[in-house]
């Protein structure tokens, strides 16, 4: 190190030396060209001072340009100096250390300071674009977006990676949302497609027009649960009137006796719940309805038939069966149909609710009239001719019934006690009166 300044110094001499013998030289052929000019001393010595004027004045320009350069250098150390240290401040990174000569430490920090700046503008370069994704899903989704601390000026590899992880997460809730979103348009599609409904309102066609999806918010979400809610209860009720049409046109095509082939072929082409299909088993039912009417005399002769078979079955009064009065009337309109289809109904509702007693009762009316004949025959004076072994015989199976009837009667009593129990208000009449009292 001392050997690398004395060689600079020694070097700096010679340079100096050999400057100033130059000079000395030139300035000897200057005073020998003023001799040769025949200048006297005044005249000399102004030119003397005139030069050496002029020389000095040239030293000390570069030296002035010289010291400018250094105050430069010292001044750019500043600089860079500070604003590497705020750089590296916002950037949450250490400065580097620097121990070299003033134009080398400027050249260092001049690089440090580049690298810092593109470090920053990276940074927000990224974080900006980050944004402007968040930005967009934030939008569809309606949701907060992620914000720095108020005293951030630029973001951290901490900061974009959580904005980096927020974005990710934005992602996957509007696939999710995109995905219920499809599956809801699918299902309103379906929906409309299957009862031939038009969307009402302009959320249903902007649904179902296959555009961009709109915002994804819970908001919309819910208007869009209401909007098939309504499209789900408007099927439902076309269903509902469907069964209720098929059901009335069962009954009419079961009064004009419809062949079963033709029946079967007209509900084939029937099967679901359009408005078509709806408008077409109405126009059916009303068709029915015509030719009932045009048949309506033969409709009520043959529900009274089968009234008074549901009568017999269930063992109704004949002062219950006049409470109908519509069964003596000669009125043939609709409301006397209706009132005999009625009428048949309820009792095959109370022939369906009873029919466990009701064959328990029948099978006792068999087992009573088998009674009676082994009665006959026990008081018959021939039954001891040509009998051979059937007397033992009826015997033991007129003691199987004298054992049996009461069995089945206590029954009936029971099934009975236990319907009129679990049926608030019902009771069962024999004839119109207590089944018990009766027998």
């Amino acid at each position: 190190m001392d050997t690398n300044r004395e060689t600079q110094n020694v070097t700096l001499e010679d340079l100096e030396n050999e400057g100033v013998n130059n000079v000395k030289k030139i300035t000897k052929k200057i005073y020998d060209i003023w001799i040769e000019f025949g200048l006297d001393l005044n005249r000399k010595n102004e030119r003397a001072k005139v030069m050496w004027n002029h020389v000095q004045n040239l030293m000390k320009e570069i030296f002035e340009e010289e010291y400018t350069c250094y105050e430069d250098y010292k001044e750019r150390i500043v600089t860079y100096s500070k604003k590497i240290k705020e750089l590296c401040s916002v950037l949450e990174i250490t400065p580097n250390e620097h121990d070299c000569s003033l134009i080398k430490k400027e050249e260092l920090l001049r690089k440090e300071l580049d690298t810092l700046t593109k470090i920053k503008n990276k940074r927000l370069t990224t974080y900006q674009e980050l944004k402007s994704v968040e930005l967009s899903y934030c939008r569809v989704l309606n949701l907060q977006e992620h914000q720095l601390p108020s005293n951030t000026e630029v973001p951290s590899e901490k900061d974009i990676s959580e904005l980096d992880h927020h974005i990710k997460m934005l992602k996957d809730e509007k696939e999710r949302c995109q995905r219920k979103f499809s599956l809801a348009r699918k299902e309103l599609t379906t929906i409309l497609e299957v009862t031939e409904y038009s969307p009402e309102s302009s959320l249903e066609r902007d649904i179902l027009s296959g555009k961009d999806t709109p915002s994804l918010t819970t908001e919309t979400f819910k208007v869009l649960e209401e909007v098939i809610c309504k499209a789900q209860k408007r099927k439902a009720e076309l269903e509902a009137k469907k069964k209720s049409l098929i059901e009335k046109l069962t009954v009419l095509w079961q009064r004009l006796k419809v062949d079963e082939s033709k029946k079967a072929q007209f509900l084939s082409k029937h099967v679901d719940c359009r408005l078509s299909t709806i408008q077409s088993i109405e126009q059916e039912l009303e068709r029915c309805e015509a030719t009932k009417r045009a048949n309506i005399g033969s409709f009520i002769s043959n529900l009274r038939i089968e009234l008074v078979q549901l009568w017999d079955k269930c063992y109704v009064s004949q002062s219950e069966r006049d409470l109908f009065h519509y069964f003596s009337s000669t009125d043939l309109s609709d409301e006397s149909l209706e009132a005999h289809e009625a009428e048949v109904e309820k009792w095959k509702n109370h022939c369906a609710k009873v029919e466990h007693i009701l064959k328990k009762i029948e099978k006792r009316k068999q087992l009573w009239d088998l009674m009676i004949v082994f009665e006959n025959k026990a008081n018959d004076p021939n039954r001891f001719k040509n009998r051979k072994g059937n007397l033992l015989k009826e015997e033991r199976e007129r003691k199987k019934l004298q054992k049996d009837l009461p069995a089945l009667e206590n029954n009936i009593f029971k099934d009975i006690e236990e319907l009129e129990a679990a049926e608030d208000g019902f009771s069962f009449l024999y004839y119109g009166e207590d089944f018990s009292k009766e027998n």
